[in-house]
């Protein structure tokens, strides 16, 4: 089973480490819709915000195990 995987990495300046976040979608259109919403948001963030947060999304592909709640969708 294929699945997708949006990976937000979140970055503070001087920070020594990566934060991120991530979510499992069953299509790659709902990866999609869901980091191009995540985006949007930040870019309407004020200047101030964005010098201190650094961001951006992947939406990754890879195939799972059964995710029972996955069962029954149709593949694209």
């Amino acid at each position: 089973m294929k699945v997708w995987l949006l990976v937000l990495f979140l970055h503070t300046p001087d920070m020594p480490s990566i934060k991120y976040q991530a979510h499992l979608f069953k299509t790659e259109n709902e990866c999609i819709t869901e980091k191009l919403y995540y985006m949007e948001r930040y870019n309407i963030e004020s200047d101030t915000f964005k010098e201190t947060l650094k961001t951006n999304a992947y939406c990754l592909p890879f195939d799972s195990f059964p995710i029972p709640q996955f069962s029954n969708i149709n593949e694209i």
